[in-house]
């Protein structure tokens, strides 16, 4: 949370997993198989979730261009329901459609290694 004075105050959300085991904190690099194919299908969740009918003109004109760069590392988490992306205010849309939180389920995140896939 920001506020430096202007019309509203801005907020930003970050990720954080940690292996139970150790307590350190997860990276990509530990629980996807590939990363070129994480990134591929996290882009086509991304795409096909966002042309929803829920989220008709809440988007950039240009989201789409956008979308890739949300998957990075201070950008997602693993939840109890799925492996989460979280689109920050600004990131896709403007600040007052918010941040979003978007949820890939379990059986669909096939790019998680097995000891992560619930």
């Amino acid at each position: 949370y920001d506020y430096m004075g202007g019309a509203h105050p801005n907020s930003y959300s970050k990720g954080l997993t940690f292996d139970s085991r150790t307590g350190k904190p997860l990276m990509l690099e530990d629980i996807v198989e590939d990363m070129e194919e994480a990134s591929a299908a996290v882009l086509e969740f991304l795409l096909k979730e966002t042309k929803k009918e829920q989220y008709s003109d809440a988007f950039f004109d240009n989201y789409e261009e956008e979308l890739p760069k949300l998957f990075s590392e201070d950008t997602w988490y693993l939840g109890e329901d799925g492996f989460h992306i979280i689109a920050n205010t600004y990131s896709i849309a403007p600040y007052v459609a918010g941040s979003f939180d978007f949820v890939i389920p379990y059986a669909e995140a096939d790019f998680l290694k097995p000891e992560f896939s619930i």
